[in-house]
Order: C-alpha cells, then sequence, then structure tokens
C-alpha cells in the first residue's frame, strides 16, 4: 500500500475514532400528557415560557427514576415556581409551614449548635409573611437552614422551546399548564480505552440514550405561616442577651 493511500485511509478512521458514534433516542411523551406548547418567552424565541408553579411530584405516566424534581437541584420540596422572564428568570423551591416546623423541631432536638445558627439567620425574616414576588424571598431563601423558600438563578440555555437544566435535562411547557422534563438516559456506551492516568475515560465509539419523561401538574404555592419564635425552644449556645430578650418576647406574647 502506497504511503498516500495509507494516509487517506487512516484520517477517516481517526475521525471515526474521535467523534465516535452516539444514537438518541426519539421515544414521544406518554399518550396521556398534553401536547407541547408553543408559547415562547418574550424576546428569546428558542427558550419556552415556563412562567408557573407547579407540584414537584410526576403525574402518573411519568418515569418512575424522575419522580421528584428535587433531584435536579438537590433540594426536596412541596412546589415549583419560575418566575420572571429572559436574564432575570428565577427558580423557587417552596415548602408548606408543616414541613418548616418539622425540620425546625428536628433540628433543635438533633444538633443546637446548627440550631442556634438557623435561629439567629431566621427571627428577623420568618416571624413575618414570605410572598412570591417580594424582596422577602431573597431574604428567606439566605437563610442558613429550614426556610419556606430556596431561590436560584438561572442560566439560560435553550434549543427549540426546550431550556436545559443539564446536559442530559430539558424542560418545556405542556398546553395543560404542566411543566414537562425529558432525560437523555444513556442506555449503552461502547468506548476504546486508553490509558492516561487515574481518572482518565476511553474514546467513546458508540453511545445510545433513551428518552424518557416526567411531567410537573400545575399547583398553587403553599401559604407561610409566620413562625411565633416565642414557642420555640432557646438555644443552649445562645448568648445570656438573647435569652433575655427570647423571655420578654414570650411574655409579651404570652400577655
Amino acid at each position: 500500500m502506497s504511503a498516500s493511500l495509507q494516509r487517506n485511509t487512516c484520517v477517516p478512521l481517526a475521525l471515526l475514532l474521535l467523534v465516535g458514534c452516539v444514537q438518541r433516542g426519539d421515544q414521544p411523551p406518554p399518550a396521556n400528557f398534553p401536547a407541547i406548547d408553543t408559547a415562547r418567552m418574550p424576546g428569546m424565541p428558542a427558550c419556552p415560557d415556563l412562567t408557573g408553579t407547579f407540584s414537584s411530584v410526576v403525574d402518573a405516566g411519568s418515569e418512575p427514576a424522575l419522580a421528584r424534581f428535587g433531584a435536579l437541584v438537590d433540594k426536596e420540596s412541596s412546589a415549583i415556581e419560575f418566575a420572571g422572564q429572559g436574564a432575570a428568570l428565577r427558580l423557587a423551591m417552596w415548602w408548606t409551614s408543616k414541613e418548616i416546623e418539622s425540620k425546625v423541631a428536628t433540628l433543635a432536638w438533633r444538633d443546637d449548635a446548627e440550631y442556634v445558627v438557623w435561629w439567629r439567620g431566621a427571627r428577623d425574616v420568618l416571624s413575618y409573611p414570605v410572598e412570591p414576588g417580594t424582596p422577602a424571598v431573597a431574604l428567606a431563601s439566605s437563610v442558613p437552614g429550614p426556610t419556606p423558600v430556596r431561590a436560584f438563578e438561572l442560566s439560560l440555555e435553550c434549543s427549540d422551546g426546550w431550556m436545559a437544566m443539564s446536559d442530559a435535562h430539558q424542560l418545556a411547557r405542556d398546553v395543560g399548564g404542566g411543566l414537562l422534563l425529558r432525560e437523555d438516559h444513556e442506555v449503552r456506551r461502547v468506548e476504546l480505552p486508553l490509558w492516561c492516568g487515574d481518572g482518565c475515560r476511553g474514546i467513546t465509539l458508540y453511545s445510545r440514550t433513551e428518552a424518557r419523561w416526567a411531567r410537573f401538574p400545575p399547583t398553587q404555592l403553599p401559604v407561610f405561616r409566620p413562625i411565633d419564635f416565642a414557642t420555640l425552644p432557646v438555644p443552649k449556645l445562645a448568648t445570656e442577651q438573647e435569652r433575655n430578650a427570647a423571655t420578654a418576647a414570650h411574655g409579651s406574647s404570652s400577655g
């Protein structure tokens, strides 16, 4: 074989090894899911309009592995809220007052060092209403420990009406007002092993993914009841001044 022929043969082979083959499944959403909405974010035609409030628990017919939206952001909550538009789009996770009360009781019993940090940071914030669309949301989101809301800024990466939450997860809106999640789940991978030190992956020769779906139905935001700190135990690590102030507050609320 001539040198020129060898070179011509090696180039396509090298490209094949470097690029590999990625086969993506095109499974449609379950038949009981509403159709995908074509509404777009104002001024951003590639992005879906996700503004709304959704349950964090999926509808029937969803992929069981995607049963909780919180797995995408490492936070489990009762409701999901998308608010704002464009670069100001925000994702907020909301909890019920009952859930907050349970978390606070557990924290006070389990770890006084963490409890006193929460108690100090939360008194001036969670003693008052926390309503959507108000500055109280940002304040409550910064409270260390149990709080009714955690807000996240989103980096908008959109294509054809889908917004990417990660390399494998995309979000859209359906005509029923629900939030649609698509996961590209890898079911097979073939690699060419390489030796290049610890933690090194080989070159992907073949990869196949399948689409998995989940739907989060629309819901109402939980109503947060301000916490009456006079009814909570004073942390053992509180200062004498803090104890005196808490005792005075308890006396005034009892009166």
